[in-house]
């Protein structure tokens, strides 16, 4: 296994950005629906009440993140496949480092689901994206989750060599992010 350095460190320095595009999709939706008081913090999208929000306008704004993180996946998916291209192979897997904060709580969901005991509802954008449209939120947890992690697999099947790289780079960046910003 050979780890190449300069791919690590670009792929751990894609991450806050991403993330950060994450926020701005919820913020962006929030201003066009007209959400009073957005605010964009370093991790999070937060506003003002707002209870004259109907759940079609909840389920955009919880949902507008999700969008432009697996946007940003599936562009890296789609240009990875082109020679050289592991910029793009970069930004799908530092896209997909959401991931590392799914994961568990998508694990926790089947797990329930198969016992038959009651999900438990999350703070997470994929969750509150489902339960807006009446659906199972813990189902929105696994199919995002599974989602990414496809993704995921397409990058590194196309990038076997760079895979270490970019997965260290991936946790990295993600664990860099979480003890910045939520110490």
């Amino acid at each position: 296994m050979r780890i190449r350095f300069q791919l690590l460190l670009a792929t751990a320095c894609l991450v806050p950005p991403l993330i950060v595009a994450h926020e701005i999709g919820h913020l962006m939706t929030g201003m066009a629906i007209g959400v009073p008081n957005p605010q964009l913090h370093m991790a999070r999208f937060t506003h003002g009440p707002a209870p004259w929000l109907q759940s079609w306008q909840i389920a955009l704004i919880a949902g507008s993140g999700p969008a432009a993180t697996l946007a940003f996946a599936m562009a890296g998916a789609a240009m990875s496949e082109r020679r050289h291209a592991l910029a793009a192979t970069a930004v799908g897997v530092a896209a997909c480092s959401r991931l590392l904060e799914l994961l568990p709580y998508a694990v926790s969901a089947v797990m329930r689901r198969l016992r038959g005991s009651q999900p438990r509802a999350t703070t997470f954008d994929e969750d509150m994206f489902f339960h807006a449209l009446g659906l199972p939120g813990d189902i929105g947890l696994i199919v995002v989750t599974l989602t990414f992690a496809i993704i995921l697999y397409v990058l590194f099947r196309r990038n076997r060599r760079a895979a270490p790289s970019l997965v260290i780079g991936g946790i990295a960046g993600w664990l860099a992010w979480t003890v910045a910003v939520n110490p």
